[in-house]
Order: structure tokens, then C-alpha cells, then sequence
């Protein structure tokens, strides 16, 4: 079990920065970045996890070689990006078919790390091929669900990944930043935390202990976290058709903040047509 500097790793296990694979049908693999500049990033760090051989990695022999070759760096960052991209996208053309081959879900899950897919599961009583392999990447999910929905789609997490995607933040991974502590101690207010609490969530060392210090007073900090972070999952998700829940757990997998399955579609924007 790992640590980070915010403290946000404390019971989820499974948490990392790579693409989460599980030799499991209900895996849709869905690690999906932001911009080409990420996906590079990521391809180039782990090469093994997009399954390319040792033997299909050959050293150049000169470095300008490869830039000649590829139209420089920037294009050589692009090529790579596009064969993550295209080696992702096959990964999950072949788990959906399986998905969809499978037993007719209509509820699925994703969680941040190992302590809350346990959870949720238990919560719903779910099988394990309705478990999405999510990790960090919130938005790459509800992007795949969004091209694949089915009915009702639960996100679980932490107090702190939850935190940060009530913050508006789809990657939740540590390297993306901390969660605010201010928002935070905002938040703690608007639940009915005294100026006292929210002085001590402001100076927290994580937000574990931020919602420790809620509990201690009685104040229900995990529900307010469950309905923010709901705002930005359905904005991303965005489909009156799908229903979707967040379910926030403490470092036991005890249920700390929940939010009812509500239609996704964000009321800003026009409903979307099949």
C-alpha cells in the first residue's frame, strides 16, 4: 500500500498512472488522456502495457536518424501518440464486443482503486464483468460510456480522488495536483461545518484527515463531495438515458458519501439525439 504526498493513496491500491488491464470481460479499458502530448507520454513510459514486443523495439542508430525519418520530434511524439491511440482503441473494439456479448448489463461500475471497487460491488451486488477497470481516468470512461451506454453507471472512490473530481478534475491522479483544501473547506461549509472546522480542513496535512475532522462534528462533508463530483461526471457523461450514481468510501471501504442514479444529461446543455 502506497502513500502519496497528499495522502490520497491510503486503501486504494490499485491506483497508478498506467492503463489498468484486467483479464476480465467486463474490462473496457478505458485510459484515455486529454491531448496526444499525454497518450505520447504515456506509450513511451509504458511500452509493455500497449503490448509491443522487445523484439519490434529496435535502438536507432542515430538519433537524427529517427527525426529524419519522422519529420522531427513533435511528428515523432504524434506517431506514437496515434499508435497508443490505435492500439487503445482495439483493446477496446474486442472488450466491448465481449461486454456486449456478455450477460445484458445494465449497470456497470468504475472505481479509483481497489478498496472502493470492492465496496461498490458489495454495495450493489454487482458481477464481476459489470467492473470497469477505471483507475485515474474518470473522464476516459464516461467518454467510452457515452459511444456504449448502458442503463445505470456507479463511480467510486476515496475521499481524496472524489475530492478532486468534485473539483472539476476527470484525471484524478496525484501527478495532476492535490485537491484544494480551501474548495474544500468551502465545501465543508456550505455542509454546515463552523468557521472553526473549516480552519482545521484548510490546514489538514490530507483530506482523509479533513473528513475526519467532519465526522468527528457531525458534519456529512462526503455527501456534498458525492453531489459536486456528480455535477462534473454528468457533464462529461451527458446522456439523459444513462443514470449515474457516485459512491465516495473512506480508507476501509466504509460508505461515507452518495449520491441517488439521476439522468446524466447536464441541464446546459440540448439533450443529445440517437
Amino acid at each position: 500500500m502506497k502513500l502519496d504526498c497528499d495522502g490520497e493513496r491510503l486503501g486504494e491500491e490499485r491506483e497508478h498512472g498506467g492503463i489498468a488491464v484486467k483479464p476480465r470481460v467486463g474490462n473496457l479499458a478505458v485510459a484515455e488522456h486529454a491531448d496526444e502530448r499525454e497518450v505520447a507520454e504515456l506509450a513511451a513510459q509504458d511500452r509493455d502495457l500497449l503490448r509491443v514486443r522487445p523484439e519490434q523495439v529496435r535502438p536507432a542508430r542515430d538519433a537524427r536518424e529517427v527525426e529524419a525519418r519522422a519529420g522531427g520530434p513533435a511528428d515523432a511524439a504524434l506517431e506514437l501518440a496515434e499508435h497508443a491511440r490505435e492500439v487503445l482503441g482495439r483493446r477496446l473494439a474486442v472488450a466491448a464486443h465481449e461486454a456486449d456479448g456478455a450477460a445484458g448489463l445494465d449497470h456497470v461500475a468504475g472505481a479509483t482503486g481497489s478498496t472502493s471497487e470492492k465496496a461498490i460491488q458489495a454495495l450493489h451486488d454487482l458481477p464481476e464483468i459489470a467492473l470497469i477497470d477505471m483507475g485515474d481516468f474518470v473522464g476516459g470512461m464516461l467518454k467510452y460510456l457515452r459511444s456504449h451506454p448502458v442503463a445505470r453507471v456507479s463511480v467510486a472512490g476515496g475521499v481524496a480522488k472524489m475530492s478532486k473530481l468534485a473539483q472539476g478534475m476527470l484525471d484524478v491522479h496525484s501527478k495532476r495536483g492535490a485537491p484544494d483544501l480551501e474548495v474544500l473547506a468551502e465545501t465543508a461549509i456550505a455542509a454546515g461545518a463552523s468557521a472553526a472546522l473549516a480552519a482545521q480542513v484548510r490546514s489538514a496535512n490530507t483530506v482523509a484527515e479533513a473528513f475526519q475532522l467532519a465526522a468527528g462534528e457531525g458534519v456529512a462533508l462526503g455527501e456534498h463531495i458525492a453531489e459536486r463530483a456528480w455535477q462534473t461526471a454528468a457533464k462529461a457523461l451527458d446522456d439523459a438515458d444513462i443514470a449515474l450514481e457516485i459512491a465516495v468510501f473512506d480508507r476501509q471501504g466504509v460508505l461515507v458519501g452518495r449520491t441517488d442514479f439521476k439522468p446524466s444529461h447536464h441541464p446546459s446543455r440540448p439533450l443529445k439525439r440517437r
